[in-house]
């Protein structure tokens, strides 16, 4: 009697565990196929989650002849607004993920000091801040 129950114990543990082995083949290709989507607008980082957040931007000008209408910031080359020399703007909503940020249409006598394009990055139900500081020197 024990070698009976001994033996109908093993062929349910070989079923249950074929069981598992089918149905991780099963899965397996979905989550693989699942990892390859990704869209051209923006990438998605694995640590954020999908979702909306912002970006605000930040700009700091300082010198001489300060460009009097002030800059262009544009996002990916797909959105733009027109910010103060010391102004901000905010960009919202954005799908999160990374985005390029550009700082444009400075005046000839104005650089900016700070990285540009700076690469940022979007979290869901968050703001994201870059500050770029400008430097205007007089020209004769």
């Amino acid at each position: 009697m024990f070698n009976a129950i001994a033996h109908a114990a093993m062929v349910t543990m070989r079923t249950s565990v074929q069981r598992v082995r089918w149905a991780m083949w099963a899965v397996l290709p979905l989550v693989g196929a699942s990892a390859c989507f990704s869209s051209s607008a923006n990438t998605v980082p694995t640590d954020v989650q999908v979702g909306f957040g912002s970006i605000l931007i930040r700009v700091v000008t300082m010198g001489e002849m300060l460009d009097p209408d002030g800059y262009t910031v544009a996002i990916d080359e797909d959105r733009s607004d027109t910010v103060r020399v010391n102004g901000m703007v905010e960009f919202d909503p954005l799908l999160a993920g990374s985005y390029e940020v550009f700082l444009t249409d400075l005046a000839e006598n104005c650089r900016v000091a700070t990285p540009n394009p700076v690469l940022a990055t979007v979290f869901k139900d968050d703001v994201s801040e870059i500050l770029f500081s400008v430097t205007c020197t007089a020209t004769p």
